[in-house]
C-alpha cells in the first residue's frame, strides 16, 4: 500500500492512497526526468549557460513540487529569482552547490520507490 513508504513521498502517498503501483509510476517518471535534468543543469554550469541553468532549475523545482517535494524545490528558488547572470552564478555555486546532496538523496530515494523497495 501507498500508506507504507516511512515518510518516502508521503504527501505523494497521500494524493494517491491505496495506489502504489500509480506512485511507482510518477516516481519513475520524476526519476528519470529530474536525474537528466540535473546532469544538464550542472553542464550548462560548467559551460557558463546561466539561461539554460535557470531554465533547468525551473523543470526540477516543478517536479519536486509535483512529487510533494517543496523542500527540495526551495534549494532551488533563489536561482529562479535572481534577475541577473553573474548574480545567478554566484547563487549557483554559494547556494545550491552546498544543498546539491538534498537533490541527490531525493533522486536516490525516488529510484528506491520506483523500483518498489519502499513498498515491499
Amino acid at each position: 500500500m501507498a500508506d507504507d513508504t516511512d515518510g518516502d513521498f508521503a504527501e505523494l502517498s497521500r494524493w494517491l492512497p491505496h495506489d502504489a503501483a500509480r506512485v511507482r509510476r510518477i516516481v519513475a517518471a520524476f526519476h528519470r526526468i529530474t536525474v537528466r535534468d540535473l546532469l544538464s543543469m550542472e553542464h550548462a554550469a560548467a559551460r557558463g549557460d546561466w539561461g539554460e541553468v535557470r531554465r533547468l532549475a525551473e523543470r526540477i523545482s516543478m517536479g519536486c513540487k509535483h512529487v510533494g517535494e517543496t523542500r527540495a524545490a526551495a534549494c532551488l528558488a533563489p536561482l529562479l529569482e535572481t534577475q541577473y547572470e553573474v548574480s545567478l552564478k554566484a547563487l549557483y555555486f554559494a547556494w545550491y552547490a552546498p544543498r546539491r546532496g538534498g537533490l541527490l538523496r531525493l533522486v536516490d530515494r525516488a529510484a528506491s520507490v520506483a523500483m518498489g523497495e519502499a513498498f515491499a
